[in-house]
């Protein structure tokens, strides 16, 4: 995984990338999240995303992705109708979003930000902290013990009339969509690919899915804006749109 910080490409190697999901899992756990809680990732394409996608995957917690452009009243509504105990966020707007619609909360969520805002607890700090309890026993029991049609993720609709609906998918439903979009490319390890559709669409997701399924290197775009200098700075074989 490769993403811009202060202008220059930081890369995640998959043994990066596997501390990381570990943990995020174990932080998790040790903080009270349980199998079957809801966490909600609210940020821009990035690195950290994954790790807490699949650091909750591998523990049985449900994900619900949420635009960073969304309305408080939709960001009230889905943090309750969820119930979401844990959100992880990318920047002070999002964070100004969450407190505006906190004392109208059921759950008063515990927040983590993956960039360093006053009173908020960094992502960082988050990881780091449980490097010594880690639980890869619990987590490889859990593990095992996940049902592929078990709900993995939950996806609020944009743009329908009324309040968001809630599209429950299973860790079955995604990963029959990988394996029929193998035949979409010649997919190879030697790739490297560029993203920029969000992650919390299912689209995306799912691709990125596929590209960590083919071993390629997948290169977070800085922006809608700065999709023509990346594509001319890392000459991907594949992108989606």
């Amino acid at each position: 995984l490769n993403a811009k910080e202060q202008k220059q490409w930081k890369n995640y190697t998959t043994d990066d990338f596997i501390e990381r999901v570990n943990l995020v899992g174990s932080g998790l756990l040790n903080a009270g999240i349980k199998p079957g809680d809801k966490v909600a990732i609210i940020s821009n394409n990035r690195p950290e995303w994954n790790f807490v996608d699949y650091g909750c995957q591998q523990i049985g917690v449900i994900t619900v992705p949420i635009y960073p452009t969304i309305s408080t009243t939709d960001l009230r509504f889905i943090l309750n109708d969820a119930e979401v105990k844990c959100i992880f966020f990318s920047s002070k707007d999002i964070f100004g979003k969450i407190v505006s619609v906190s004392d109208e909360l059921k759950e008063k969520p515990t927040l983590i930000s993956f960039n360093p805002i006053d009173g908020v607890q960094f992502f960082n700090d988050f990881i780091e902290r449980d490097k010594n309890k880690l639980q890869h026993d619990t987590i490889e029991s859990i593990k095992r013990e996940i049902d592929p049609d078990a709900l993995f993720t939950i996806l609020y609709t944009s743009g329908t009339t009324g309040e968001p609906k809630g599209v429950m998918l299973s860790h079955r439903n995604i990963l029959s969509n990988v394996e029929a979009c193998f035949s979409l490319a010649p997919f190879h390890s030697s790739w490297k690919a560029l993203s920029f559709l969000p992650l919390n669409h299912i689209y995306e997701r799912m691709v990125n899915t596929i590209y960590f399924y083919k071993n390629i290197s997948i290169y977070y775009a800085e922006g809608l804006e700065t999709i023509g200098d990346n594509l001319k700075e890392i000459q991907p074989q594949v992108f989606v749109s």
